[in-house]
Formats: structure tokens, C-alpha cells, sequence
């Protein structure tokens, strides 16, 4: 694993960078948007303001997250605790969605009843402020995912896009309101409300297949099939199974090797496919099977190149 300063993983470095950025700005942001809606009133501010208070529960609840997922295995959680990340970003969703319904509400009967929208100006400067905010965090999170592929940092990201329409939602608004369309307000937070729960549903489908163990991208597995199969010795790579919880990717592998090999020479042979895996995924934990060429199944030795070659399960 890369190490950065003072022996500490890069990827556990940008985690916490990461988190601390969002939570801080989340906060600034939660501040001067209440003082946005309490000079305006409007419910296009009032729906970003919802959005920012979202975004400290939920960046906290990601802070929490991902420090737990630091801590390496133990009795309890032999595999670590790698899907504390995925589990932040469900956490999250519920909490958009729910953002989102409240908000579908409030915009309707603000479209139905138009209300005055007082202090523009000050409105205004506070959206421009939040909008600027929220792109020099996004390109902070950018890079934290690049270094990390974080699916909290991801949800994280997710939310903070969704900042960017509501905002920008918001300080139309506003410049609207100036003409006398005071519809506009309610339309807009409508118009963000969808955003919102569409981000939502984003998070929750993501969350979820890292919580039900999807397998790794097809032309990932086809590299780890491709890799194992040119290692000198082994006659054929199959029942290939892959996951991931968190930082973590767990591999799984049959590999047919001579019958006429002892256990030892077997046990060596399996390190060498083990390694050959580790080259392409540093961060992997590598389980081999290693299976006499004899017992393979005779349609596993005629798979093509590129194939998976995983038998059915029961």
C-alpha cells in the first residue's frame, strides 16, 4: 500500500482530507444560506438551505464512516470494516430523499401561492458565494476520488453536484423575482427537488451493489483471467470471483495446474498466480485455488481467452 507522511496510506491521508473539507464547508454553507432565507424568504434559498443542513448530517455521518473503515480486521470483522463506507453512502441517501419529497411539497404550494421575495441582492450575493464554495470543493473531492475510489467520497461528490444546481436554481430565482415572476421561485424548487431525489436514487444503487458484493467491471476480470493464465505452469484459470469493501479488493480463483505436481511445487505455483494478481490490483486479498488438471471439467478447458469461465453456482 503507498504510504505517504509519517507512514500513513496516501488513500487514508485523502480520506480525511476530504471528509474534514466537506464537513467544514458544509457548515460555512448551512450559515450564510440561513441568513439568506431569513432576509429573503424564499423557498428556492429555503430548498438550498435544506440542502446544506442535509449535507452536514450527511458529510458527518461520512466522517464517522470512513475513520471506521480504517481500522483493519478483527475477530468480529474478519473481512475489515471496508463496507462502513458503503453503509455512510445508503445513510445518505435516505437523508436526500428525503430532503427531496419535503422539498417537492413545499415548492408546490409556493407555485400554487406566490409569496413576496424581500432582500434579492443579499440573496443573491449568498448563492454566488455558495455556488464558488461548493466548485472549489468538487474539484478538492475530484481529486480525493481519483487517489482514493471512495464510494463515500463518491456520495460525498454526488450531493455536492446537486449543491450546484440548487444554488444556481436558487439565484435565479431570485434574478427573477426582480422582473416580478415570482412563480419562478416555486418552479425552481420544484425544479431542484427532482434534482434532488434523482441523486438519491443514484447513491442508493451504487450503495447497494458494493453492500450485495458485485463483481468487478467485465474487462477487469478479463486482465486478472489474462494475467493469472500466462504464468508459466498453469494450465487454466476459472470460477473467478471478485468484490469489494472499501479500500479492499477481495479475488477469488481456481487454477488448474499438472497433476504430477507435489504440494509444495502447487503451493508455489499459487503464489506466483497470486502475485501476477497483485500486480494489477496492489490493494487485493488473493485467495487460490489451485485444482489437478484432471478434475477440471472439460468445458472450463476449452473457455476462450477472454472468458470467465466461472461454472454455475447451485
Amino acid at each position: 500500500m503507498e504510504q505517504g507522511k509519517c507512514g500513513v496510506p496516501l488513500r487514508e491521508r485523502w480520506l480525511r482530507r476530504a471528509t474534514w473539507a466537506s464537513v467544514g464547508t458544509a457548515l460555512g454553507l448551512l450559515g450564510i444560506k440561513t441568513l439568506a432565507y431569513f432576509a429573503t424568504h424564499s423557498v428556492a434559498v429555503l430548498a438550498s438551505l435544506a440542502d446544506s443542513l442535509l449535507d452536514v448530517m450527511a458529510s458527518s455521518v461520512n466522517f464517522w464512516a470512513v475513520r471506521l473503515s480504517f481500522r483493519p480486521a478483527d475477530r468480529e470483522h474478519s473481512f475489515g470494516h471496508g463496507k462502513a463506507e458503503a453503509l455512510a453512502g445508503l445513510g445518505q441517501s435516505l437523508f436526500i430523499g428525503g430532503s427531496g419529497v419535503w422539498l417537492l411539497y413545499e415548492s408546490s404550494t409556493r407555485l400554487i401561492s406566490p409569496r413576496p421575495i424581500t432582500q434579492l441582492g443579499w440573496g443573491m450575493l449568498v448563492m454566488g458565494i455558495a455556488v464558488v464554495a461548493t466548485l472549489v470543493l468538487l474539484v478538492f473531492l475530484g481529486k480525493a476520488i481519483r487517489a482514493t475510489d471512495s464510494a463515500a467520497i463518491k456520495a460525498d461528490a454526488l450531493h455536492y453536484r446537486t449543491d450546484i444546481f440548487s444554488n444556481i436554481a436558487a439565484f435565479a430565482a431570485l434574478a427573477l423575482g426582480y422582473g416580478g415572476f415570482l412563480w419562478a421561485d416555486g418552479l425552481f424548487g420544484l425544479a431542484i427537488a427532482a434534482f434532488v431525489l434523482k441523486s438519491a436514487f443514484s447513491i442508493v444503487r451504487e450503495s447497494i451493489a458494493l453492500l450485495m458484493d458485485t463483481q468487478l467491471p467485465e474487462v477487469l476480470q478479463a486482465k486478472i483471467l489474462h494475467a493469472v493464465r500466462e504464468v508459466p505452469g498453469i494450465l487454466g484459470a476459472h470460477d473467478l470471483r471478485t468484490r469489494r469493501s472499501g479500500a479492499t479488493l477481495f479475488v477469488q480463483l481456481h487454477v488448474e495446474a499438472p497433476d504430477a505436481l507435489s504440494l509444495l511445487e502447487a503451493h508455489v505455483l499459487a503464489d506466483k498466480a497470486e502475485a501476477a494478481i497483485v500486480g494489477i490490483l496492489p490493494e487485493a486479498e488473493v485467495f487460490i485455488h489451485v485444482d489437478p488438471s484432471s478434475v477440471v471439467p472439460r468445458e472450463l478447458k476449452h473457455m476462450p481467452e477472454h472468458a470467465q469461465g466461472s461454472r454455475k453456482l447451485p
